[in-house]
């Protein structure tokens, strides 16, 4: 598949800097980025996928966002 673990050794400009960075070792035609608790649904590349093939515009997409966090206490 292609996936890959990136981690920077400094922290400035956090979450925007790792995502800038990781963006530089990109080299798929599409890229998805999801936090660590972050739980795309089952049909997450079928209901996105289909709007960048059929929009050839289209650059961006944000969707609903489903999340794991266990209750700390």
């Amino acid at each position: 598949m292609g996936v890959k673990y990136i981690a920077r050794t400094t922290h400035e400009h956090a979450k925007a800097g790792n995502i800038n960075n990781a963006l530089k070792y990109a080299k798929g035609e599409f890229v998805s980025i999801f936090d660590c608790d972050h739980v795309p649904t089952r049909s997450f590349l079928q209901m996105t996928m289909g709007w960048f093939l059929k929009e050839k515009q289209l650059a961006m997409m944000q969707t609903p966002h489903h999340f794991f966090s266990p209750d700390p206490v």
